[in-house]
């Protein structure tokens, strides 16, 4: 899953103002930042994660070991497809 770097930074603003996560220039490299968790984001994550959990195994629900790896086989074809579409894409708008 790609995120636009403007749309990252956005999210981020958010979470650094409602003082879920705080943000602190990179030892190792200075164009980047670190994001640290804060303790208000605690629950926040926990419900974020026991939900994905439920949802990946209702997902699964009813399938073989054989099909579920079948299943993951495909979606990373089809992802990888979506990636190289999508460059191309950026190719022609950059050659504009």
């Amino acid at each position: 899953m790609d995120i636009e770097p403007a749309t990252l930074v956005r999210v981020l603003d958010r979470m650094e103002r409602d003082g879920l996560v705080a943000r602190s220039a990179s030892a190792e490299d200075r164009r980047r930042n670190a994001i640290k968790p804060l303790a208000k984001a605690k629950p926040m994550w926990k419900k974020i994660t026991t939900t994905a959990e439920r949802v990946r195994e209702r997902v699964v629900e009813g399938l073989t070991p054989r099909q579920i790896a079948t299943f993951k086989e495909v979606c990373r074809v089809v992802q990888a497809n979506l990636q190289v579409e999508e460059a191309g894409a950026k190719q022609k708008v950059a050659a504009k």
